[in-house]
C-alpha cells in the first residue's frame, strides 16, 4: 500500500478529499500514525482545494490519536496534539460536529483533564451550536467518577 500511496502523492493533480481520507483511515487501522499524519499534512499543503482536510478528515485523525493506548501519560501527550489540531480546525473555518467535540471531550477525560472536558461540554450548544448526545454524557460521567466526583456525575 505504501508504494501505491507514494505514487498517488507524486502526481499533484490526482486525488480528492475522500481518497486521502480513505488512505488516512487505512493507515490508522494499520497503526501507522506517522504515515497517517504525513498524508494529513500533504492534504493541508495541497494546491488542489478539493483535497483539503474537512471535518471528516479531522475526525479520522482524532480517532487515530485517541486509539494509541490506554496509558494516561500517552493520552496526555497526544491530547496536546488533539487540542492544537482542534484549534487549527476552528481557525480554518471548519465547524466542529458532535463527533469532533466528543473526541475532544474523550481525549480530555482520558488524559485526566476533566475540567477541560467540562468546559468543552458547556460550550457545545453555546459556542459550537451542537447539542451533547449520550456519548458526551458517558465520557463526562466516566471522567468525573474516575476522579471521585460522583455527586457531579449524578
Amino acid at each position: 500500500m505504501d508504494d501505491v500511496v507514494n505514487q498517488v502523492l507524486a502526481i499533484s493533480y490526482i486525488g480528492s478529499e475522500a481518497l486521502y481520507n480513505s488512505i488516512i483511515y487505512f493507515f490508522k487501522e494499520a497503526r501507522k500514525l506517522t504515515r497517517a499524519v504525513n498524508i494529513f499534512e500533504h492534504m493541508q499543503n495541497s494546491r488542489n482545494l478539493n483535497c483539503r482536510p474537512s471535518i471528516r478528515t479531522y475526525n479520522i485523525i482524532f480517532t487515530a490519536f485517541l486509539s494509541r493506548g490506554s496509558n494516561t501519560y500517552i493520552n496526555h501527550m497526544y491530547m496536546e496534539t488533539i487540542r492544537s489540531l482542534f484549534r487549527q480546525m476552528v481557525d480554518h473555518g471548519i465547524e466542529p460536529d458532535i463527533y469532533s467535540l466528543n473526541y475532544v471531550i474523550k481525549g480530555y477525560v482520558l488524559s485526566l483533564h476533566v475540567n477541560d472536558a467540562l468546559r468543552i461540554f458547556h460550550q457545545m450548544g453555546v459556542v459550537y451550536n451542537c447539542l451533547p448526545n449520550s456519548f458526551s454524557y458517558d465520557y463526562l460521567i466516566h471522567g468525573l467518577c474516575s476522579q471521585g466526583q460522583t455527586n457531579n456525575a449524578k
